[in-house]
């Protein structure tokens, strides 16, 4: 199992000591069905330890999305936070945005984690097409880049371009991902 995340390491070492990717019902759930799950304490009512640790980190609500690439490659993106509870008008408002960044990344991840190459390795990314990958991944359009950097939005357009053949991406909102998951930007 591969697992990539932004969460304290502590967490993910507890996480690992008490091997809760066994009793995890979240992932359960995600590995069972493509529907989005919506958790909070309640989900975890017969995983006390579980949330016990989970609190600890403030991981106290979530929204978890489940993608099949095929039956032998299941990945899930659990996004969470401190307060609030993730309401179903919430969840009706974005979950076509977390179905879509659920499918990229998981593309990205299962071609990183195969025989093929995700990039050509010996093809860098040159400062100016980091620095235009890092905007592009903050949802920048090209001519809002352009105006930032001080450049047309046809030469955004080239690096971008050039962005996405380097590392073998079919659109920049991939190249994005792949490139943060590459630990690029």
């Amino acid at each position: 199992m591969f697992s990539k995340n932004n969460y304290d390491p502590q967490w993910n070492e507890n996480y690992q000591i008490h091997n809760f990717v066994e009793s995890d019902p979240t992932l359960q759930h995600g590995f069972k069905s493509n529907e989005p799950m919506l958790w909070s304490e309640d989900t975890f009512k017969d995983h006390t330890l579980l949330y016990g640790e989970m609190k600890k980190f403030n991981l106290n609500y979530g929204w978890l999305q489940s993608s099949w690439y095929n039956f032998a490659a299941k990945g899930v993106i659990t996004l969470s936070r401190s307060t609030e509870a993730i309401t179903l008008q919430e969840l009706d408002a974005k979950e076509a945005k977390m179905s879509k960044l659920v499918r990229l990344t998981h593309a990205c991840l299962s071609e990183i984690i195969t025989l093929s190459p995700p990039y050509n390795p010996l093809e860098k990314l040159s400062t100016r097409e980091v620095e235009i990958l890092k905007w592009v991944a903050d949802g920048k359009t090209g001519e809002v880049i352009g105006k930032v950097l001080g450049v047309t939005e046809r030469t955004v357009t080239y690096h971008t371009v050039n962005i996405m053949q380097k590392l073998n991406a079919t659109n920049k909102t991939a190249a994005a991902v792949k490139a943060a998951l590459l630990g690029i930007i």
